[in-house]
């Protein structure tokens, strides 16, 4: 959150009369994963205690200044097969049930032989797929 409120500071935006973030990709990282030496404990272990932290973080994002009603917020499934694909579960039942929410489908996208990380063309797809549900998102408004 940090980092929008660093972007919509910078003199290009501010003079632009920019203060408000039109949309937010989101897309799960490797924290969870035990050998992910970048991130502290606790981990989200559980699918529990991800719910859990996914309804924070939302919390905290409609917090804030530069959000509104209108804000998109864009997530991309993970691996379908992998080990963290019970999230993807979780988005559809209602995670993600906001006018301006949106999942970005991991159907039919490869990885890199671990079944958490997609591969180069996996990923191209995943950020088209983000940008047609965001058209999708601004045709409804």
């Amino acid at each position: 959150m940090l980092e929008c409120d660093h972007a919509l500071a910078t003199p290009e935006l501010r003079t632009a009369g920019i203060d408000r973030v039109d949309t937010m990709l989101w897309h799960q990282g490797e924290t969870d994963d035990a050998g992910a030496t970048m991130v502290k404990d606790p981990r989200l272990t559980t699918l529990a205690d991800y719910e859990a932290a996914f309804r924070r973080l939302r919390a905290a994002l409609a917090r804030q200044p530069w959000w509104d009603d209108e804000t998109r917020f864009i997530a991309g499934e993970l691996i379908r097969d992998g080990w963290l694909s019970a999230r993807n579960d979780f988005y559809f039942a209602g995670a993600l049930n906001g006018r301006y929410d949106a999942v970005a489908s991991s159907e039919g996208l490869g990885h890199v032989g671990d079944a958490a990380h997609f591969d180069g063309q996996a990923l191209q797809t995943m950020g088209e797929r983000m940008f047609d549900a965001w058209v999708t998102l601004e045709k409804s408004r």
